[in-house]
């Protein structure tokens, strides 16, 4: 079985919200989805859940054995609401944080669709120009070429064009699927970099905000960590929260714990030290989100804005190298010539 999807994990979880609230049972919620719905992944978890529920698994066991379609921090959050009786307000909770990472997706999309575009526009217009424009001319003022034979370095050109960008699209597809290389690449750009703003703002922003909802479910903050600790990707990330979690089961207070992490910002640990104060750390939590969530918005609005004077500076050279090669290589072929 597939993973969810983003927009899938909405479906569901807004259809178990909808029928949960409404007072069904498990069983008919899960045959209402699993009925109602067209979307084959979501289909065959609900049936997984139906058929698990009517042969008496416990709601909480059968989260867990399907953590990975649900999403691990998700499915902990099922089993700790269901466990504690505030399934509702643990799907409110899960829906809302979707609905937050939709938005930052989108975007996120947004943002990097243009540059993007440009990209592979210009890329395809240099190596049109290197494997058939640049080549004509070359010849046609030497032995000349017929029509016929410019056809032909064309389609040849096209086609090579089309093996370099289906090239790249393989690197992309393998990437995505490779979780090492991902690892590596997450890990690299959540350092000192121009991404890491973005990278760290993201990362955090979607730990607090689990930690947050499981610890106003009800579940300790040592396992509210556990619950969201999958949400921190890089490596120094993990490496950082595994000392905030041995100390917190040594004893330790909160903010120390936070603190000895080594991975959080001076505005995170004030807050969770005026939380653990105030009694109120859940509400600390999600303020750091907001905060994160802030800072993220503002490091795309930075990137948005240098899209398109860098669009232009990217068109300009590639003008300027057309322009060079082709006056280049009309010279050259006119003095070979004669």
């Amino acid at each position: 079985m597939k993973n969810l999807t983003l927009s899938e994990k909405r479906e569901f979880y807004s259809a178990l919200l909808s029928l949960y609230g409404a007072g069904f049972s498990y069983t008919d919620a899960f045959s209402s989805i699993e009925t109602s719905t067209r979307n084959k992944n979501i289909k065959i978890l609900a049936k997984c859940f139906r058929v698990e529920v009517q042969n008496g698994v416990p709601f909480d066991k059968i989260a867990i054995k399907y953590k990975e379609m649900l999403g691990v921090p998700y499915a902990l959050l099922l089993s700790a609401g269901d466990k504690s009786g505030k399934l509702d307000e643990i799907l409110a909770t899960i829906l809302s944080d979707l609905k937050r990472l939709t938005g930052l997706r989108n975007g996120l999309i947004a943002s990097l669709t243009y540059p993007v575009l440009m990209f592979f526009a210009a890329l395809g217009v240099l190596l049109f120009c290197r494997f058939c424009f640049f080549k004509i001319f070359d010849v046609m003022y030497t032995a000349g070429m017929s029509p016929e034979a410019m056809m032909s370095l064309a389609v040849t050109a096209i086609l090579k064009i089309l093996l370099i960008y289906a090239v790249i699209f393989g690197v992309v597809v393998w990437f995505f699927k490779n979780q090492a290389a991902q690892r590596a690449v997450i890990d690299f750009f959540s350092e000192k970099t121009f991404m890491s703003a973005i990278f760290n703002n993201y990362f955090f922003g979607n730990f607090f905000s689990v930690l947050g909802a499981s610890y106003e479910a009800g579940i300790p903050v040592t396992e509210a960590i556990f619950v969201a600790a999958p949400l921190l990707k890089a490596k120094r990330m993990a490496v950082g929260l595994s000392r905030t979690r041995m100390l917190l089961c040594q004893g330790e207070s909160v903010t120390k714990s936070f603190a000895a992490a080594g991975i959080f910002d001076d505005f995170a640990l004030s807050k969770i030290a005026t939380g653990e104060k105030a009694g109120k750390l859940g509400e600390s939590f999600y303020s750091i989100v907001d905060n994160c969530e802030r800072r993220l918005q503002e490091s795309i609005n930075v990137i948005s804005n240098l899209v398109k004077p860098v669009s232009i500076l990217i068109v300009g050279l590639l003008v300027g190298y057309i322009a060079v090669n082709f006056y280049s290589h009309l010279y050259g072929g006119l003095l070979r010539a004669f």
